[in-house]
């Protein structure tokens, strides 16, 4: 089939300029795919209507990660908490971690990605925001369903966090389903012992609050949320609460 697809992810196309979830789980999706094409240039004899694909697989990684520093990474300042909701948070975040699980994995880097401001505590946020049953707090577009935690281990071993590592292990213990990310990142070694989270979180970012009595599972779990109303999947009800 020849190749006669409009080029897709250039600078100024509709997601790659958003500050919302659309440019992580975009740039990712088209950046891990030309990373698998450009993996088809080690082949020798290389049929000639690839090679206009690999020349355009090389611009858009390098054009989707520019779009993605420069616009979607705002939303985790200062404090790692995500506007969008629990839901989205786990959509998108999880998106940009398998990208810079897949660059570190085929260029041997994510080019800083994972060192941008706010990345380094996101993960308080997915917990915090989930009661020790597993029902997030479902402020704007979200529903009560279980936080998807299934990029911690990746991100504990590159933040060199182990109590990351140690809430997935508690999760996979307690009932959520393993996937093949925890094998492809699953630690090696022993796992040091820290101390548990706090019981209470405050995100700056949001205006939410979070408590509860305990991590172990029965525990009341209560959230209050009195951020902005006007933003992407926003559902106006700034001042909501929940009581688990």
């Amino acid at each position: 089939t020849e190749f006669t697809s409009p080029i897709v992810g250039t600078s100024g196309n509709d997601y790659q300029t958003k500050t919302n979830n659309w440019v992580a789980v975009c740039s990712s999706g088209m950046i891990i795919a030309s990373l698998c094409l450009l993996d088809k240039a080690n082949e020798e004899n290389l049929d000639p209507k690839y090679v206009e694909i690999l020349d355009n697989s090389s611009w858009l990684i390098e054009d989707n990660i520019y779009g993605l520093i420069t616009y979607g990474m705002m939303q985790y300042m200062p404090d790692g908490s995500y506007i969008e909701g629990p839901g989205y948070w786990s959509y998108g975040t999880n998106n940009f971690f398998e990208l810079c699980m897949a660059l570190d994995s085929a260029a041997g880097t994510n080019y800083g990605m994972m060192d941008c401001w706010g990345i380094d505590p996101t993960c308080d946020f997915a917990c915090q925001t989930e009661s020790s049953d597993y029902r997030t707090f479902n402020f704007h577009d979200g529903s009560m369903s279980s936080q998807d935690t299934s990029m911690f281990f990746y991100a504990g071993r590159y933040l060199k966090n182990d109590g990351y590592i140690n809430v997935r292990l508690n999760h996979l213990a307690g009932g959520k389903g393993v996937t093949f990310f925890d094998v492809l990142a699953y630690p090696k070694g022993d796992v040091a012992e820290v101390e548990p989270l706090a019981l209470d979180y405050f995100a700056e970012n949001l205006d939410i609050h979070t408590a509860r009595s305990s991590w172990e599972p029965g525990a009341v779990f209560v959230g209050m949320m009195g951020g902005e109303n006007l933003v992407t999947h926003g559902q106006c009800d700034g001042g909501s609460f929940v009581y688990h």
